[in-house]
């Protein structure tokens, strides 16, 4: 099994990568790689938020590849691996990001609760990768026609 090991500075929107969190193995893709929110308490903590895409318990929701498609491009980064990104329409600022996010909120509601933020401090115990099996439970000829569509 092909694995490219990342590391939690690399991670940029669009990259689908696996963690694991709260002792479970997941596949993410992720909108916004790091930001502060402050707590009502004032208290600060980072987060990363994402569509969480697979469990170790839970597979792919079916319409996966008509949201990933609507999000943006899904291209392939390694044809060989088998290693897919979207491209969030060169959206790279903050409040661009806020804004896909509320994006991605309302087209995924009621879907499984895709929409995930994730606590920094705890995926950070674990470095990221990308593997061949992500997303396994969509057909990989499913995924590269959708990234060659475009």
């Amino acid at each position: 099994m092909a694995k490219i090991r990342y590391s939690w500075g690399k991670v940029s929107s669009g990259d689908i990568i696996s963690f694991r969190y709260n002792k479970k193995r997941r596949t993410v893709l992720v909108i916004s790689p790091k930001y502060n929110l402050k707590k009502v308490d004032n208290s600060k903590v980072q987060l990363m938020s994402g569509l969480q895409l697979e469990t170790q318990e839970n597979r792919a929701a079916p319409n996966i590849v008509t949201i990933l498609k609507q999000l943006g491009k899904l291209t392939i980064v390694d044809e060989d691996k088998e290693i897919y990104k979207v491209i969030f329409d060169g959206r790279k600022l903050d409040a661009e990001r806020r804004k896909l996010a509320s994006t991605v909120k309302l087209l995924v509601a009621n879907k499984n609760d895709l929409y995930r933020t994730y606590d920094y401090r705890k995926m950070r115990s674990e470095s990221p990768m990308v593997m061949l099996d992500d997303l396994e439970s969509i057909p990989r000829r499913i995924l590269k026609e959708a990234a060659s569509e475009d």
